[in-house]
């Protein structure tokens, strides 16, 4: 039996599924990615802080 990536469940439907749902789906990703996730919050302040040092 395959099983998710993300969670271990077993997974039921099409044979090259992944995951088991797209919950699952999203937080494997956003987890593999969680570096590139930054807010704009986070961008504006490390721009403002780099702009008063040049």
């Amino acid at each position: 039996m395959r099983s998710c990536i993300d969670c271990g469940d077993v997974i039921v439907g099409r044979s090259d599924k992944k995951f088991c749902s797209g919950h699952c789906r999203s937080a494997f990703y956003y987890d593999k990615f969680e570096v590139i996730h930054l807010s704009h919050g986070q961008l504006y302040r490390s721009f403002i802080e780099t702009e008063e040092f040049c």
